[in-house]
């Protein structure tokens, strides 16, 4: 499916290019034959194979890149959150806010972790 839509557009885009060009008019028939004759060879089939590949990388570049950098939160959190406790001096009020926000910190550890499962069962799947 992909790769027919991938296909699709180029030729369409071609097309276009050639008409609005002023090389051919668009009744033109033997350019679009020789397009099409084209676009049905192993080149073009090469071309959207390493475009859909390119795609995948890029995705799942970023999907590690997202996930490192919430790891990089969590940890200068967590850091955050020992300091606030260390000069709390055991006083109530300051004590009560650092671990609420030890507790909070927690919590975003468990979504997304949570998240990341999710995506990786997701990106695991052969559709």
């Amino acid at each position: 499916m992909i790769k027919k839509i991938f296909i699709y557009l180029f030729f369409f885009a071609n097309y276009i290019n050639y008409v609005f060009a002023g090389n051919i008019n668009a009744e033109n028939k033997e350019v679009r034959d020789k397009m099409l004759e084209w676009i049905n060879s192993d080149i073009v089939i090469e071309w959207v194979d390493n475009w859909k590949e390119w795609v995948i990388s890029m995705f799942t570049y970023a999907r590690d890149i997202i996930f490192s950098l919430l790891a990089l939160i969590i940890i200068w959190t967590f850091l955050f959150v020992g300091y606030k406790i260390i000069m709390s001096r055991w006083n109530p009020e300051e004590f009560k806010k650092a671990i609420a926000l030890f507790v909070y910190a927690i919590i975003g550890l468990l979504i997304i972790s949570l998240s990341w499962v999710i995506v990786m069962f997701i990106s695991g799947l052969n559709i």
